[in-house]
C-alpha cells in the first residue's frame, strides 16, 4: 500500500464485520515488523465510521456493527497516513508523510453473502 487503497463492500445491518490487515512485505527504510497497517471504515457518503486501533499498532476492527444496508468502504493504508475529514466527519482528503509502503493480505468476515441480500 504505497498509497491508501480502497475496497468496497456491501453488507446488511446488524451484521459484524471484523477486518484485518497482515503485513506480507515492507519496502523503504524500514523492516516488516516497524510496518503498521491501519483500517478505516466509511460509509457511503463518505463519513468515518471506525478505524483501527493505533494503540495496538494493529491493522484490525473487531466485531463492528453495521448501521444500515448498505455499500462500505474500507481503506488501507499506513500509520502515517491519515484522512481528511470535513466538519461533518466526512471524507476530504489524505494527509501524508510516509516514506514507506508494504504488500499485505486483507481478510474480511462478518459480511451476510451477497446472495441472501438479493435472494
Amino acid at each position: 500500500a504505497r498509497r491508501p487503497q480502497v475496497f468496497s463492500l456491501l453488507a446488511r445491518m446488524g451484521d459484524r464485520v471484523s477486518l484485518d490487515v497482515d503485513v506480507t512485505r515492507a519496502y523503504g527504510d524500514v523492516n516488516q515488523a516497524q510496518i503498521f497497517p491501519q483500517i478505516s471504515l466509511f460509509d457511503y457518503s463518505g463519513r468515518l465510521l471506525i478505524e483501527s486501533n493505533l494503540a495496538n499498532l494493529t491493522g484490525s476492527i473487531q466485531s463492528f456493527v453495521i448501521p444500515k444496508t448498505d455499500v462500505y468502504f474500507a481503506v488501507v493504508h499506513s500509520e502515517e497516513t491519515t484522512p481528511a475529514l470535513d466538519a461533518e466527519g466526512e471524507m476530504i482528503g489524505w494527509h501524508t508523510n510516509s516514506s514507506t509502503w508494504f504488500d499485505y493480505t486483507l481478510t474480511l468476515t462478518g459480511v451476510t453473502p451477497y446472495q441472501a441480500l438479493f435472494p
